[in-house]
C-alpha cells in the first residue's frame, strides 16, 4: 500500500513541475502575469461600491517607494534611478513625498540637480506630481 502511495506521490510531483532541460540547463516555464483582454469592461462593476482600506491603499513608506521606483525606472531608466538610492520619504498631509538622493561625482562631490521627486496620495495611490530635476 505504501509503495503505491509513494509512487502516486512521485507521479503527482513530477506532473506539477513546469521545467524543461536543455543542455544541462534548467528553464522554468511560467504563466504570464497578465494578458491584454480588449473585451474587459467596467459595465458590470459600475454601480458596485469600491473597497477602501481604512489605512489607505498606500499605507507604508515601503509601498510608496516601491511604486515610485517602478514608475521612475520606466520613465528615466534603471541606471539613473539606482544612482539615486537611498530615497528620502515623508508623509505630509496624507501625501507620500519621495525624493531621490542627489547624485555624486566619482570623488564624492554632490551634483546639484538630477533628482527624482514624486508625490503619491496615501488614500488611493494617485500620483499627484512626478518630476526629475536637471
Amino acid at each position: 500500500m505504501y509503495k503505491i502511495l509513494f509512487f502516486a506521490l512521485i507521479l503527482f510531483a513530477a506532473s506539477c513541475t513546469n521545467s524543461t532541460s536543455t543542455n544541462n540547463k534548467t528553464e522554468t516555464l511560467s504563466m504570464p502575469e497578465y494578458v491584454i483582454d480588449d473585451s474587459l469592461s467596467n459595465a458590470y462593476y459600475i454601480n458596485m461600491k469600491s473597497y477602501s482600506p481604512k489605512e489607505g491603499f498606500i499605507p507604508t513608506a515601503d509601498i510608496a517607494v516601491g511604486i515610485a521606483q517602478c514608475v521612475l525606472t520606466k520613465i528615466y531608466g534603471k541606471e539613473i534611478i539606482e544612482k539615486e538610492k537611498p530615497f528620502s520619504v515623508n508623509l505630509k498631509n496624507e501625501i507620500w513625498i519621495i525624493e531621490g538622493t542627489a547624485p555624486k561625482t566619482n570623488n564624492g562631490t554632490l551634483i546639484l540637480g538630477g533628482q527624482s521627486y514624486m508625490e503619491i496620495r496615501k488614500s488611493n495611490g494617485e500620483i499627484l506630481k512626478l518630476l526629475h530635476t536637471k
